[in-house]
């Protein structure tokens, strides 16, 4: 056999030059010979890393995209409520809006009137309304009356029926100086139960109401104080049961 060559025992350079191996803790037993944990402790420093290290870099991020995603749900959720109340309040504002264009609209619009022409004692009668008319080609028919005295200009007269308990309110402007009179016969001036005058751009007024049992005929009377000038007028008739 040929001579073997004795064993070369290779030690790393972390590890201490070997010493006499401890003693057996069990009599008759060999000693054991351990070998130092450093290389382990490091190898599960370098995996696992210290306690005291702080969070890793990935959970970090993870709490961090969490966090930003909290902020972004809460602007979402602010900017969705900010516009509901935007929309809510344009609503208001528009519904706001169109209210008071409606009331704009009714309390500048005019009122309709009806063309008429006021004759002399006529024979068939009309109701409630707003009527316009002129008194120019009139002739002066009831020169005067029990109520509002001498009226030298053209007159006419618009005829209306009145059931018992109805009452009788009546406006009249006219372009000039005007008379307005009511008679319960026409054309008999002592006739008169109510009247008043009025001057250019004012209004006369004259109220009646029937307290017989049966219907009554009155004869609302459009008069003015000369002839020639602006004749328009305009007669606003109301009837009514009694409060």
């Amino acid at each position: 056999m040929g001579t073997l060559a004795p064993l070369q025992v290779t030690r790393h350079p972390w590890e201490p030059p070997r010493s006499n191996p401890p003693p057996s803790d069990l009599p008759g037993e060999p000693a054991m010979h351990l070998r130092p944990l450093a290389p382990l402790s490091l190898l599960l420093v370098l995996a696992c890393g210290d306690a005291d290290d702080p969070v890793p870099s990935d959970q970090s991020a993870i709490s961090s995209h969490h966090s930003e995603s909290d902020i972004d749900t809460d602007s979402d959720t602010d900017a969705d409520t900010d516009s509901d109340a935007d929309t809510d309040t344009d609503s208001d504002t528009d519904s706001d809006s169109d209210t008071d264009s409606d009331s704009d609209t009714d309390s500048d619009s005019e009122l309709v009137r009806t063309s008429i022409l006021a004759e002399f004692c006529p024979s068939s009668p009309r109701g409630a309304g707003f009527y316009l008319g002129t008194l120019a080609s009139n002739l002066n028919d009831i020169a005067h009356n029990n109520c509002t005295g001498s009226v030298p200009g053209p007159d006419g007269s618009v005829r209306v029926e009145l059931e018992p308990n109805q009452a009788l309110t009546a406006y009249y402007r006219h372009g000039g100086n005007g008379h307005l009179y009511l008679l319960e016969r026409c054309p008999v001036t002592t006739s008169c139960v109510d009247g008043g005058t009025h001057t250019s751009g004012g209004e006369a007024s004259a109220v009646y109401l029937n307290v017989s049992t049966e219907t009554k005929v009155i004869y609302v009377v459009l008069d003015s104080e000369a002839f020639g000038g602006d004749q328009t007028f305009e007669l606003d008739l109301y009837v009514d049961e009694p409060e």
